[in-house]
């Protein structure tokens, strides 16, 4: 809901005296449970969130970005707030948050997942810039870094991939169902890459805030997704039970030992091993050294988005445009 213009003077006096009083109880109770401190701080903090906001919207400062901004980013709980927030927290959040665009729009533009070498025309159309910086709790506005100079898509390609992501978060938020996801991304590589940002974008235990909230043009009708430690369960919970999945992967085929038929994938940076099939061997060994496409059952460590090996059912080299895309 927007807050209704206030008195600046009045406001900021509020907001110093609140300031202060936060800053006298957190002085003399340094010694308190941090957790405990905060609930006692709650009611104070949440007064000088309201106060700030109202002062934003006198400013005009939401009004000021609303043309620029396809989503606002806050953060809140733990250790955020006061108008402060942990470099590193709103570092990871933004760092996670542009890699799962990304790879998004990788695949919205070719319908198949890249882990780390996305396509460098589609990175740099899929870039997102930071417009605000604002203060209350920790809001940050983003927006395209790329104008939009398409006619086949609607929005911007960062628009239409951050939507999309943001469809995955509200999807760990309420339920975490596989068939839901299975429908919005129906590569498994895509899902275990949204999931895995998901987590990392998500309070958790490691996480020095409690909420995210997106809003922001981006989400229309004006709607608010709030995210809580719930969408990171779902997620971990997700990938727990896709330890084992079917998948194609591209890279270039390399031998550690072609007499004992041990053969790797050179894939986003890493090797993965490759048990073939007696009748694919023969045309494995012939193929070392070239970039292939495997397909087979991929098997995983829950934290991680590469697999470590893959049982392999069919094998294909390359055409020369789809090596140049690796």
């Amino acid at each position: 809901m927007t807050q209704p213009p206030v008195n600046l003077d009045d406001a900021r006096q509020q907001v110093r005296a609140l300031e202060d009083a936060i800053t006298r109880l957190r002085e003399r109770h340094a010694r308190a449970d941090p957790r405990a401190l905060a609930a006692y701080l709650n009611s104070l903090v949440q007064e000088l969130w309201k106060l700030r906001d109202q002062i934003d919207t006198t400013l005009g400062l939401d009004s000021v970005v609303s043309d620029y901004a396809a989503l606002w980013i806050r953060l809140k709980g733990g250790a955020v707030g006061e108008g402060r927030a942990p470099a590193t927290a709103i570092g990871k959040v933004l760092e996670s948050i542009q890699t799962g665009v990304k790879q998004a729009a990788a695949y919205v533009e070719t319908n198949r997942a890249f882990l780390r070498g996305v396509p460098k025309e589609i990175a740099e159309e899929a870039t997102l810039d930071m417009v605000a910086f604002a203060p209350g709790s920790a809001r940050i506005a983003l927006a395209t870094a790329s104008p939009q100079l398409r006619v086949d898509l609607p929005r911007p390609l960062a628009e239409v991939a951050l939507e999309l992501i943001l469809r995955a978060v509200e999807w760990a938020e309420k339920t975490g169902n596989d068939e839901t996801l299975q429908q919005m991304f129906p590569d498994p590589v895509i899902r275990r890459q949204v999931a895995s940002r998901i987590r990392e974008i998500a309070p958790g235990e490691a996480r020095s805030y409690d909420v995210v909230e997106f809003s922001g043009a981006v989400l229309r009708d004006e709607q608010r997704i709030v995210v809580t430690a719930k969408a990171n369960q779902h997620a971990t919970e997700y990938l727990k039970r896709r330890t084992s999945e079917q998948g194609s992967y591209r890279g270039q085929l390399v031998a550690i030992d072609i007499e004992r038929d041990v053969l790797n994938l050179r894939h986003a940076g890493r090797r993965i091993h490759c048990a073939f099939r007696r009748t694919l061997l023969d045309r494995a060994k012939k193929l070392v050294g070239e970039y292939v496409e495997v397909t087979g059952l991929a098997l995983f460590h829950e934290d991680d988005e590469v697999p470590y090996r893959i049982n392999v059912k069919s094998l294909r080299q390359l055409r020369t445009e789809e090596h140049r895309e690796l």
